[in-house]
């Protein structure tokens, strides 16, 4: 697919099957004249299937002490001092460190995690990070993933398992 570059007119040429359906947004660099640009994903999706919202939980377990976050339809911050507080001592974890956003479309649902500085006091992404399934790239401040059933998600030095029951 082609997408025009913002500062230099370019067509950029990016592959498909090159694109992460787990991220609404996506980067690529012009290769005239090197701009980072940023494009919303053509096949971005979620994997949650429709249910009834009486029945689906969606939660947050603590690896290592099996301790149970329940996540609300909505905005769920997450961090030492926020909607979810993770209070183990890790000193890693920002007090607004990450945010799960729960949505309910006509029943089929999205939980989406960003770290893009939103929720913080001084708009800047968390200090240490947010990283998705034992990825050494932290989720930068464009992304927005889609959980999926099972994924792994590190904050500070907790790992934290996302469920959908």
């Amino acid at each position: 697919m082609h997408i025009r570059c913002t500062k230099c007119q370019a067509a950029v040429w990016v592959e498909k099957d090159k694109l992460n359906p787990d991220k609404e947004i996506e980067i690529a660099k012009c290769p005239v004249c090197n701009t980072t640009l940023n494009f919303k994903n053509p096949i971005f999706n979620f994997t949650i299937p429709p249910q009834s919202a009486e029945k689906l939980v969606f939660k947050l377990i603590e690896n290592q002490t099996k301790k149970e976050y329940l996540l609300k339809i909505g905005k769920n911050i997450i961090g030492r001092n926020a909607d979810i507080s993770i209070e183990n001592g890790d000193k890693f974890i920002g007090r607004k460190h990450c945010l799960i956003e729960v949505l309910n479309n006509k029943g089929i649902f999205q939980c989406i995690i960003s770290d893009d500085g939103s929720i913080s006091d001084d708009n800047l992404p968390s200090k240490n990070g947010t990283f998705i399934n034992n990825s050494q790239n932290r989720i930068s401040k464009f992304d927005k993933i889609v959980l999926q059933n099972g994924n792994t998600i590190k904050i500070g030095h907790t790992l934290l398992t996302f469920l959908a029951q």
